[in-house]
């Protein structure tokens, strides 16, 4: 359609097929077509190094988002985040479990090798003065009451 358009424009007539034919043309838009898309590729980044630099889009990007208020920017933000928000939520909650498990484990197995705790993990108060007296006896002999 656009070489089509173009031929119309070129020879200043409404059918552009009458200037060679169709098949002509439609050999014309395959071969542009083609060709296009083998320089593509490669011509592409060059663009983009030209735009960027010419609208200098990454300061305006970064001035006018610093402008934005908290709330602004998270406006900004859901729509792009709101298709998958069942999907984040559901990983976070995953990820939350996971580690809240794995520090309930580690903190029980500290809590089992350390003496300041039972076996259920409550904290117990050791009376030190009470160990030195057992250890030491009632009288002082070193022998238990």
């Amino acid at each position: 359609e656009f070489m089509s358009g173009a031929a119309a424009v070129v020879y200043s007539g409404s059918d552009p097929t009458a200037f060679g034919g169709a098949a002509h043309w439609r050999g014309l838009e395959e071969r542009a077509s083609e060709r296009i898309l083998q320089l593509l590729p490669r011509e592409l980044p060059l663009a983009h190094g030209y735009i960027d630099g010419a609208l200098d889009l990454k300061d305006t990007l970064k001035t006018n988002l610093r402008r934005l208020s908290p709330r602004e920017f998270e406006g900004l933000l859901h729509p792009i985040f709101q298709q998958d928000e069942l999907t984040l939520l559901l990983v976070g909650t995953a990820l939350g479990l996971g580690v809240g498990y794995v520090q309930a484990v580690l903190d029980a197995r500290s809590k089992r090798d350390d003496p300041n705790y039972d076996e259920r993990g409550r904290r117990v108060e050791i009376d030190v003065d009470a160990d030195s007296a057992v250890s030491e006896g009632a009288d002082g002999d070193g022998e238990a009451p």
